[in-house]
């Protein structure tokens, strides 16, 4: 990431058929956690740096062939964002 501006990060939900934490609740802390770090707007908007999919469960069935253009992480549950933000802010600190 470059130094001088924010990263970038689309953000994508699933559909929400069987989730089993509070994804919304989840973006919405990495969001509030990450704010010096990273803008996250929608999955749709350009030059995105990444694109952050949040399932619901680890069935993970969102479809993501859309995003063959910019790296893709998907969480499926509130390790995966805890190992998001973990990555993110120690990418910040170098």
């Amino acid at each position: 990431m470059p130094h001088n501006r924010k990263l970038r990060i689309g953000v994508k939900y699933c559909g929400g058929c069987n989730p089993s934490y509070d994804r919304v609740a989840l973006a919405k802390r990495m969001e509030k956690t990450l704010d010096k770090e990273a803008e996250f707007i929608s999955f749709q908007a350009r030059n995105l740096d990444l694109v952050l999919v949040v399932c619901g469960c680890e069935t993970a069935c969102v479809d993501i062939s859309a995003f063959k253009q910019v790296p893709v992480r998907v969480i499926v549950s509130v390790l995966d964002g805890e190992v998001f933000m973990g990555g993110i802010m120690g990418e910040s600190s170098k």
